[in-house]
């Protein structure tokens, strides 16, 4: 297998759990300070870039789910991305 299509790297998770991670909190952040939206201009561009953020973490777990497969601890890997996936979905 290449890089990328499942094999195991452990600096790899590492990067997408780290990515995912910060891409939630950011959105979530996003969420929270909705109604400041004068940092951004506008509700319409902090939308824009919530949906960014998002879309963002959507990718990378898409990246780890594919990675858990080939895991030393396949089960243990899953149940990483269905959590962070669960936080994910939790507000759309």
């Amino acid at each position: 297998m290449s890089r990328g299509q499942g094999q195991w790297d452990h600096q790899q998770w590492a990067e997408h759990l780290r990515e995912v991670r910060s891409a939630l909190k950011k959105r979530d952040a996003i969420d929270r300070n909705l109604e400041g939206a004068a940092t951004y201009g506008s509700a319409e561009e902090a939308l824009r870039e919530r949906f960014a953020w998002a879309a963002r973490a959507k990718a990378h777990l898409r990246r780890m789910a594919v990675m858990a497969e080939a895991a030393p601890d396949p089960e243990n890997a899953r149940g990483v991305v269905g959590r962070l996936d669960r936080w994910r979905a939790r507000s759309r």
